[in-house]
Order: structure tokens, then C-alpha cells, then sequence
């Protein structure tokens, strides 16, 4: 499937490569860069393992953008055969994710987040006229605690962490393309179009059924949660050259535990939340609190919703969409 549209492109635009473009935090980035007045060329293969191809679509339908493009595809066949690339920044989002899917299929796990990621930087390596990349990469990275700066310890703790890590190295450990590279370690990113396999898509789905909502492990784990169109400022931002390379977390401002979120969705939805616990899964992080001073510093970053008011939010989008 290739979508574009008619019209004169003016070739002194800024022009993007965006992978992963109709998943959850790439569909926000795609809209997010068309406003700013990038020419964005979107990547996306439909993966249907964690949500099946139809909201993809519905998003992809809804864009009608003389400055978009869409290619259903991998990023390892796209840029196979595009050669070189003709963008000035590619943003990298396409990746297999789920902490419980990563244990399930750890092989497909590193093919798609590693080898996807390689043949990204093999196709980079032979533009002259890319001039940053982003790689968007996850707290998954620290290990089952990640409360602090970007020099915290490294301890991956499932298959998806560690695959995740591996990808970022491919473009860090190139001298070369480290200087042209900004890595964006996100914390638990919720919001619109969150897919639904999440915390707070479960959660807020079941209480708007009226069913017990699944909580993994005690509900007493904590998280900075980190509200999606603040991820997409941010990944915007870095696309621009003139902005640092480097390795940088965002993170929301509040640390929230699970059940707290609970009791602020209680709050938002007028009536009690029944809770129904499950063990832990494996490799789960217990404790998030990202320090994004970094990121505040070079890449101009502030989180600007509260946790309360990203969840209404999300509950909004939701509940509509339970009533189409």
C-alpha cells in the first residue's frame, strides 16, 4: 500500500523519514511534524501482533496532507529500495514492543528492533544528506529500576530491553554516526490511541465495560508517566540538526504508583474502579523516576500536561471510541 498526494513539492522543505509512523507515538510525531512544516514521508508494516492493522488505518485515512506520504513497509524493505535516502532527518519509532511478547518470541524480538535498526543505519550511512537521526528507544534500557539521569546503570531485564539497547549501540558506538544521532529513552508514555495490550488502555477500557481492570503485580509500582503529544514535542525538536546529539530521557514531572492512577481515574469517571490483580510479569519494572534535565537543557523539554489532566484525556478518546 502506498498513499500520496497530488501536488508540487517545494524541494526546500524539510524532508522526513518517520518508521513506525501510524503507531502509537509515530501517529502523534507524523501530526505533529506536518504542523511544523516538515515534508513527512511515513514507514509502517501493520504488524498485527499487538493490535490489528485497522486502527492504523483509521489514522492513516485520516490524513489528507499534501506534504504526507505513506509506504506499507519495513524499514529494512523501504530503504532497500531507496538508495541513498533523500531526507534531511529520519526518525526511527518502528520496533516490536511488549514486555509479556518480548518472552514469547525473544528471536523475532532482536531481528526486528536490531536487524530493522541496522539496515536503518547501513541506509544512513550511505546519504550524504541526512543530517540527524532520532532514535526513539524506552526506560526499558535500566533495567527493573530507572530513577535517575542517563548515566544510570544499564541492566535490561527482558528480551524488549535488551534489544532495545542493542539498537541504540548500532548508531552510539559509530563515531561518525553518534554525532549526527539523539536517542530519546521514553517513560511510559499514555494518551490517545495508546495500544490497547497498556496499562491505562486496559485499565480505562474494562472500567468503561464495567469489568474488573487487570492489574499486573501490587499496583504499588511507580512510574513517571509521560504524556504522548509531550513525547512527540520532543522527538520533533531533535529532528532539527541544529539541536545537541546524544542520549536523553523524557519523562513526566510527577511519579504516580498504579494504584493511584487508579484513584485519579475514579476521580475522573465519577465512580469506583474494581481492580483485579495478576502476577507480576517477568522483567517488569518496579520503580521509574526519569531525570530529563538533559533533555530540559538541550532539547528545550517540558512536560505541560499534569498526569490528571493526560488521563482525562485519553479517557475522552476512548470513551468515543466505544460509542463508533
Amino acid at each position: 500500500m502506498a498513499v500520496s498526494h497530488a501536488g508540487q513539492r517545494d524541494e526546500s522543505q524539510q524532508r522526513v523519514l518517520v518508521t513506525g509512523a501510524l503507531g502509537f507515538v509515530g501517529s502523534h510525531v507524523v501530526q505533529h511534524l506536518l504542523d511544523l512544516g516538515w515534508a513527512v514521508v511515513g514507514i509502517d508494516n501493520l504488524d498485527d501482533t499487538i493490535r490489528g492493522p485497522a486502527d492504523r488505518v483509521d489514522f492513516l485515512n485520516s490524513l489528507d496532507h499534501p506534504r504526507w506520504s505513506f509506504h506499507h513497509n519495513s524499514a529494512s524493505a523501504f530503504v532497500g529500495d531507496s538508495a541513498p535516502l533523500q531526507f534531511d532527518a529520519v526518525i526511527h519509532l518502528a520496533a516490536s514492543v511488549g514486555l509479556a511478547a518480548s518472552w514469547a518470541d525473544p528471536s523475532g524480538f532482536h531481528d526486528n528492533n536490531v536487524g530493522e535498526t541496522a539496515a536503518l543505519v547501513r541506509a544512513v550511512r550511505a546519504s550524504p544528506r541526512v543530517r540527524r537521526v532520532v532514535h526513539v528507544s524506552t526506560s526499558s534500557v535500566y533495567g527493573r529500576t530507572a530513577e535517575g539521569a542517563e548515566g544510570q546503570p544499564l541492566t535490561p531485564t527482558s528480551p524488549y530491553g535488551t534489544s532495545k539497547l542493542e539498537a541504540e549501540a548500532l548508531w552510539t558506538n559509530d563515531l561518525e554516526l553518534s554525532r549526527l544521532t539523539t536517542v530519546l529513552r521514553l517513560f511510559s508514555v499514555f494518551g490517545p490511541r495508546q495500544r490497547p495490550d497498556m496499562l491505562w488502555s486496559r485499565v480505562i477500557d474494562s472500567a468503561l465495560r464495567g469489568a474488573p481492570s487487570r492489574i499486573f503485580d501490587d499496583g504499588h509500582q511507580r512510574r513517571t508517566f509521560t504524556y504522548v503529544t509531550d513525547v512527540a514535542a520532543a522527538v520533533c525538536h531533535a529532528a532539527d540538526a541544529s539541536t545537541p546529539a546524544g542520549v536523553f530521557n523524557i519523562a513526566g514531572a510527577e511519579q504516580v504508583s498504579v494504584l493511584e492512577g487508579v484513584s485519579v481515574l475514579e476521580d475522573i469517571l465519577g465512580r469506583p474502579v474494581t481492580v483485579a490483580h495478576e502476577p507480576a510479569l517477568a522483567g517488569d519494572q518496579r520503580r521509574t523516576r526519569g531525570d530529563s534535565a538533559r533533555a530540559a537543557r538541550d532539547l528545550g523539554y517540558a512536560p505541560r500536561l499534569t498526569f490528571r489532566d493526560g488521563l482525562a484525556a485519553q479517557v475522552e478518546y476512548q470513551r468515543a471510541r466505544a460509542l463508533t
